[in-house]
């Protein structure tokens, strides 16, 4: 897991993982944050990001409220029916990425396949679910939501060329890094003891190179490199996610403020939880 992992959670994996193809409206839900869960689940709570591998044209997605409101409001518009026109829908591409702090409603609509990073928790509360009858946790969802207009709703990453391709920084936060890989021939990285790596390839195929060892991979394919592995060597022509818990300064803002990004552009990719 690594030192940094375990500063987080030390009695499971400290992220999940996933892979989410929404051929239909899927819920309208809300993360508590940690204090909330912890007090009333015994649980942690839940940031997570959406890198959006596939969407059909015109596709969208719930992030947010349209306008401000205020949990009167809510309850009242659930009740009547009218809870869809609060929902702000924004429109979504291939390569768009959301980054979910706790608070933020959220819903992925149809046509849209997205990798999902978050912290390692299952606490959701459901608010709305179009009318199909399941379960709705409409007090903690009260409890919990940001009742204003969500702001900066997607990133499209911050390039940095490496010798062989591109990393590109997409989000960060203390609890987990997600960044894109484009590798032309090769790149190097390393476990350094302080995470593990998460790779899931979307482009392509290459080969992982490692100590006295090598692994063949393809596209649709995810790998972890343990946190203790050492220097590795990736070879091919291939566009993978990475996903790691990081030191945000060390593994985030430095590399951009090096390559020559301003403070601005390193805070469009950088979010804080509690």
């Amino acid at each position: 897991m690594g030192s940094l992992g375990r500063k987080i959670t030390k009695d499971r994996f400290p992220l999940l993982i996933k892979f989410i193809d929404a051929q239909d409206r899927l819920s309208v839900q809300v993360h508590p944050d940690d204090v909330y869960a912890l007090g009333r689940e015994g649980d942690l709570g839940k940031a997570e990001a959406w890198y959006v591998v596939w969407a059909e044209p015109r596709a969208r997605l719930v992030l947010g409220f349209s306008r401000d409101t205020e949990p009167d409001e809510v309850r009242r518009a659930l009740e009547d029916g009218t809870i869809e026109s609060l929902l702000a829908w924004v429109p979504v591409s291939e390569g768009d990425v959301v980054f979910l702090s706790s608070g933020t409603l959220h819903a992925l609509g149809e046509g849209i396949v997205v990798y999902e990073v978050q912290e390692s928790s299952d606490v959701t509360y459901r608010l709305y679910d179009w009318g199909r009858g399941r379960e709705l946790h409409v007090e903690r969802a009260l409890d919990v939501l940001s009742y204003r207009p969500t702001e900066l709703p997607k990133v499209r990453g911050l390039p940095v060329e490496d010798a062989g391709g591109y990393r590109t920084f997409l989000a960060a936060c203390r609890y987990f890094a997600l960044e894109r890989l484009e590798v032309f021939s090769e790149m190097s990285g390393e476990c350094d003891g302080r995470s593990f790596q998460v790779f899931s390839v979307v482009e392509g195929d290459g080969t992982l190179v490692y100590g006295k060892g090598s692994l063949e991979f393809a596209k649709g394919e995810t790998f972890l490199l343990p946190a203790d592995l050492g220097p590795y060597r990736l070879e091919g022509r291939f566009a993978s996610l990475l996903s790691f818990v990081p030191d945000v300064s060390r593994d985030v803002a430095r590399p951009l403020e090096d390559a020559g990004y301003r403070p601005d552009e390193v805070r469009s990719v950088l979010r804080r939880e509690v």
